[in-house]
């Protein structure tokens, strides 16, 4: 295992570890809150995905898809990302959406490794109180996770983002939540994205 991974345990369950100390800034405690957060709001995100796909509602599926796979890049929850891209194929293409319950089973496979993977690290590992409480805490990574996808893309919808949710990514990021929404707002996205990967690793 690698010198991060080995600060977590053994076990990798679709990690990248590199990565999710890099946006801890080197503390495992931290990047356990992360990892945490994401996995009890994928529970969220696999239910509502399969609704769409139970109604074959494609649209909206590939909207899911696509909002899970961009909080699952944010994190670094590099099994979840990959099998999440391949279903959003999958429900693209009409000829290949027999596969989508069995990718499906496999996202929710990947999300229990993940939260497993937590419950028995934070065992070893300090855990950091939360600032918001559970559901509060869900919302805000949502939003979080969605506006970083966008800044990362340059996307003007990032506006849209911080102008209908901006309270609550402030409650979640904290004081540096003034400097990047002055960032966004001067359509800065570049800077943005230095600054809210820098509140991520500080919080």
């Amino acid at each position: 295992p690698t010198d991060a991974q080995s600060q977590f345990g053994k076990e990798d369950p679709g990690i990248d570890f590199k990565h999710g100390m890099l946006i801890a800034n080197d503390k495992p405690e931290r990047y356990l809150s992360l990892l945490r957060d994401f996995a009890k709001e994928c529970v969220n995100d696999i239910a509502r995905l399969r609704g769409h796909l139970e109604r074959s509602d494609w649209q909206e599926a590939r909207r899911s898809c696509h909002s899970l796979k961009g909080a699952a890049a944010l994190v670094g929850v590099v099994r979840i990302h990959a099998l999440v891209e391949r279903l959003e194929q999958v429900v693209s293409d009409p000829a290949a959406r027999e596969g989508r319950k069995q990718l499906l089973d496999d996202i929710e496979k990947a999300r229990a490794a993940v939260d497993r993977y937590v419950v028995s690290s934070s065992a070893a590992t300090p855990s950091a109180a939360p600032a918001l409480d559970e559901r509060e805490q869900a919302r805000a990574l949502s939003a979080v996770s969605m506006l970083a996808e966008l800044l990362a893309a340059g996307d003007v919808r990032s506006n849209q983002v911080v102008a209908a949710s901006g309270a609550l990514i402030a409650s979640y990021l904290g004081a540096p939540a003034e400097t990047l929404k002055r960032q966004i707002e001067a359509y800065d996205y570049e800077a943005a994205m230095a600054t809210l990967t820098s509140a991520l690793a500080k919080r």
